[in-house]
């Protein structure tokens, strides 16, 4: 279970984290799902703006009332590990014997 203490800040509907040519948004709360639900019909069911249009969809959010804020980082992540990741998809799967 997860539970808050009083020194938690509160958990906003959605978070959104930039790649540079995209932002993507993802929900936190029950609330942040049924918004996202309808972002992802006008996103091609990935919950994703081009980077020039977060402010303006952010500021859509809040206006209907959901609470947004940028994603935190859960860790370090690299290239190389994207690479990594890639490369070991790519393999043919082991025959099972």
């Amino acid at each position: 279970m997860n539970f808050r203490t009083r020194s938690d800040p509160p958990v906003p509907d959605l978070s959104w984290s930039d790649d540079g040519w995209f932002t993507q948004f993802l929900p936190n709360t029950k609330a942040g799902e049924d918004a996202w639900r309808v972002m992802a019909t006008h996103t091609d069911g990935t919950g994703k703006v081009f980077s020039v249009h977060a402010a303006d969809t952010i500021r859509q959010l809040r206006a209907k009332g959901y609470t947004v804020a940028k994603a935190r980082r859960t860790g370090k992540r690299s290239g190389a590990d994207d690479d990594a990741l890639l490369e070991e998809l790519a393999e043919p799967p082991s025959p099972h014997s």
